[in-house]
């Protein structure tokens, strides 16, 4: 999980996208590592959610409550 963490935080300024999901990647690694029983395979899970996510940056920034959205 270092790895996502650290994909964020090198690319400087934040937007609304890194904001919203930075906040919340360690809560939805925890969901996704008790999900597959694996730290690889949740890994994998939050990278594919992460580029699925990210054309849809200005839906999340606006949501009031992302966790439960984010977590579907």
């Amino acid at each position: 999980m270092g790895t996502l963490l650290n994909l964020w935080s090198r690319r400087g300024r934040r937007g609304a996208f890194e904001t919203v999901i930075g906040h919340h990647l360690g809560s939805l690694y925890g969901f996704a590592r008790r999900l597959c029983g694996d730290d690889a395979e949740a890994e994998d899970l939050i990278q594919e959610l992460l580029s699925r996510l990210y054309p849809r940056g200005d839906e999340i920034a606006a949501l009031d409550r992302p966790y439960p959205w984010l977590a579907r």
